[in-house]
């Protein structure tokens, strides 16, 4: 019966064990999943980084292009500021967003060092 185990798995957890079970006490990296591993936390930090200084980068262009002398182009003069005024809100606002998630992932997987 004992060859009938999956190797990978404790037999404790399998059907047809009958021994005595072992109490094993499991690592701090082991018991849940930790940031240092995960590649996409640096990346959305950099990402509500950008967002963030775009949204108010945005809204600086867009006010000195509004209130600069005329513009050479109907672009620069109408378009351009009007884009950047609906967008720069919404870029802040996904920055600032996207940082307290970061911040509230950080806060649930956070563990006191033994």
């Amino acid at each position: 019966m004992a060859s009938d185990f999956d190797p990978r798995f404790d037999p404790a957890f399998q059907r047809g064990f009958d021994g005595p079970v072992e109490h094993v006490e499991a690592s701090p990296a082991t018991q849940l999943p930790t940031l240092r591993g995960n590649p996409f936390i640096p990346a959305l930090w950099i990402t509500a980084a950008v967002f963030t200084i775009a949204g108010v980068a945005g809204q600086y262009l867009a006010t000195f292009l509004d209130s600069s002398p005329t513009a050479s182009s109907a672009t620069q003069e109408y378009v351009l500021p009007s884009v950047l005024i609906a967008l720069s809100p919404w870029l802040f606002a996904a920055g600032l967003a996207l940082g307290v998630a970061m911040l509230v992932i950080h806060a649930l997987r956070w563990r006191p060092a033994d």
